[in-house]
C-alpha cells in the first residue's frame, strides 16, 4: 500500500488551513449612534429630518400613536457629527 505520499500532502493541508486561519481577521462591528425625536406637527418633524439628514443621519424607523409621532435615526462612526440636544 502506497501510503507514504499521503503524509507530505496531509502535513502541506494543515499548514494551508492553519497560516488561512490565522491571516483571517474579522471585520470590527460597525459603531453606529441611534438618535430619536418625538414631532407633533409635520412642520416640527420635517425641519428635524431634513437637519439631521444633512449631518448624515439617516432615518431607520418611525412610530405614531394618535397625534404624536417618534422618529429614529442611525449615523457610523465614520460621518459622526454631533447634534445638539433639543431646546423644548
Amino acid at each position: 500500500m502506497k501510503v507514504w505520499y499521503l503524509a507530505p500532502v496531509a502535513l502541506l493541508l494543515l499548514l494551508g488551513v492553519q497560516t488561512q486561519a490565522q491571516g483571517y481577521r474579522p471585520p470590527p462591528p460597525p459603531n453606529r449612534a441611534y438618535l430619536c425625536f418625538e414631532g407633533h406637527n409635520a412642520a416640527t418633524i420635517m425641519g428635524k429630518a431634513n437637519e439631521l439628514g444633512a449631518r448624515g443621519w439617516k432615518m431607520v424607523s418611525a412610530a405614531s400613536h394618535g397625534s404624536s409621532s417618534v422618529w429614529c435615526f442611525e449615523q457610523y462612526q465614520a460621518s459622526r457629527q454631533p447634534v445638539a440636544p433639543d431646546a423644548n
